[in-house]
């Protein structure tokens, strides 16, 4: 038997990647496997508008947050549930957040993450992951066998869901715990949380290693009174929240300084910010990328360039 969750955080309604989930899993799965739907913090109108789609169960968490949960507060809930419900198959939604609770939950869980993927089909031992490549030019096919997989799915096109029998709902009440890491302890307010309408930002690279590092970066970009953002491989660390992403897939941004330290340059990154009106790099690689990009560089180890400030 094969345990298929779907997880749905902060949804008004099922919108079209909600049911790719939905019909994803249910063309997989056979007679004796368990969907079900993990509803975190969503409204009871999208419970009652999944509760008859032949999935399984409706497993509904209501958290004690005020807005959107950190990242490590939904992957320690997630990672709960798969020690507890021996998880085969977890669906996320195919954004900077889901992707980056994918791939932390498959490290603690020693399985699989594949993000951006347009299909899932059963095979004999297992089941594949569709995945396009090699900038979609390559569908490639990825065996999963005896592992956990967390997948992002790609909204294809609008899905209507055939209806089926009502379903088991489970209700728990978690109160969050507070995140060490986080920024803020607190909700940010639609100024605060706009990268877009920034006019200065600071973005931090795969060369920041640590909480440390980025308290250093954190308070510079505090100094001079701009906003604190992270390239990919920094928010899958878990260092910043999925918001605070910028790139390709993430946050298009055109401030009117860009700062970005420790980063080499890499192409979604370059798509991201090369609308800002002057751009300054730190990198310790005087061949980084990112250089022939920027108005202004500093090739140094950004540590020693914040000790002599």
């Amino acid at each position: 038997m094969l345990n298929i969750y779907i997880i749905v955080i902060k949804k008004q309604f099922a919108d079209d990647s909600v049911k790719q989930m939905i019909m994803s899993a249910k063309r997989i799965a056979v007679d004796d496997d368990h969907i079900c739907v993990c509803a975190i913090d969503c409204s009871d109108s999208f419970c009652s508008e999944i509760s008859n789609v032949g999935i399984d169960e409706i497993l509904i968490y209501t958290t004690s947050a005020k807005g959107m949960l950190y990242l490590e507060q939904t992957i320690e809930i997630l990672h709960d549930l798969w020690k507890c419900r021996k998880i085969g198959l977890i669906f996320m939604e195919n954004n900077s957040y889901g992707i980056a609770c994918s791939v932390r939950l498959a490290l603690l869980t020693n399985g699989e993450a594949i993000i951006d993927c347009i299909g899932i089909e059963r095979t004999q031992n297992g089941f594949a992951a569709i995945k396009p490549i090699f900038s979609s030019k390559i569908r490639a096919k990825i065996n999963i066998n005896n592992r956990c997989c967390i997948m992002t799915l790609r909204n294809n096109s609008s899905v209507e869901i055939e209806r089926h029998k009502k379903t088991t709902f489970i209700r728990e009440s978690l109160i969050v715990k507070n995140v060490p890491w986080v920024l803020e302890d607190k909700e940010m307010s639609k100024s605060d949380s706009s990268l877009e309408d920034a006019e200065r930002v600071v973005i931090a690279g795969r060369g920041i290693k640590n909480s440390d590092d980025l308290k250093l970066v954190e308070n510079f970009a505090n100094s001079i009174n701009a906003m604190l953002a992270g390239t990919r491989p920094l928010i899958y660390s878990g260092l910043l929240p999925a918001e605070r992403q910028v790139g390709q897939s993430g946050t298009i941004i055109a401030p009117r300084l860009c700062i970005v330290i420790g980063a080499s340059g890499a192409s979604p990154l370059i798509e991201g910010i090369k609308n800002a009106k002057t751009i300054i790099a730190i990198n310790k690689d005087r061949d980084a990328r990112i250089f022939k990009l920027a108005d202004y560089g500093i090739v140094s180890d950004f540590r020693e360039v914040f000790k002599n400030r």
